[in-house]
């Protein structure tokens, strides 16, 4: 069922929902606001906030507020306007009523120009971490269910998929396909560079600097030389 007192864990932070609506409220023009929590598709939960105003809220200007407050774990991935709160006989919040957050809808951009292959690759790659069919490159992948769990097994399959690494933190961060996309480019740019460079003549040197690892273990050793560690 649940905890009833509306504390949730979002990516391994345990939050009270009731901190975020009342951030919510807050917000110029709102009359009335709840916040809910659901599982992801991808594994974990999310929060969502249920807003009601007199008029069109600004979801961008809503989300930039709270971020501003709260910690980027606290900012709700769906922003939902609603004509009233649904409510119990007992007048508290039916929440079995508020819609589940749709994150699959299409972005107004991407019906003007064809996908490149290494986006609709992309995509495929993006939805089965997420758990149903992604539909825009514009999409943010953390605002639509993407955890850092998640986001690790996006990131094994970049590099299955297309031989180059990608920072999970790089894509929690806030990236759509087409962050992504320019990622991989840039990682194969900077791939590409290096291997020239390899294959170029080596010279040999009669002495060679230490790395930061063989430095550290020769500096433990000097400071403790009775130390057999290493």
């Amino acid at each position: 069922m649940g905890r009833e007192d509306g504390q949730v864990k979002i990516r391994g932070f345990r939050i009270e929902l009731s901190e975020v609506e009342a951030v919510v409220r807050d917000f110029s023009g709102i009359k009335d606001a709840t916040v809910a929590a659901f599982d992801s598709p991808s594994g974990g939960k999310y929060i969502a906030a249920y807003v009601v105003s007199e008029e069109k809220v600004d979801t961008a200007a809503l989300s930039a507020f709270i971020a501003e407050q709260k910690p980027p774990y606290m900012v709700p991935a769906a922003i939902i306007q609603l004509d009233a709160i649904p409510l119990t006989q007992n007048h508290k919040v039916d929440r079995r009523s508020l819609p589940v957050p749709d994150f699959s809808g299409t972005d107004e951009e991407d019906d003007a120009r064809t996908f490149t292959k290494c986006e609709e690759k992309l995509l495929e790659l993006a939805s089965k971490a997420l758990g149903f069919e992604l539909k825009s490159v514009n999409t943010d992948l953390v605002a639509s269910g993407l955890t850092s769990i998640s986001s690790i097994s996006l990131v094994s399959a970049i590099e299955n998929e297309f031989h180059v690494v990608i920072q999970s933190k790089d894509i929690l961060a806030g990236a759509s396909v087409v962050d992504l996309e320019n990622m991989i480019f840039t990682a194969l740019v900077e791939k590409s560079s290096h291997t020239k460079e390899e294959e170029g003549p080596k010279e040999r040197r009669a002495k060679y600097p230490l790395t930061e690892t063989q430095f550290g273990i020769y500096s433990e050793c000097q400071i403790n030389p009775e130390s057999t560690m290493y």
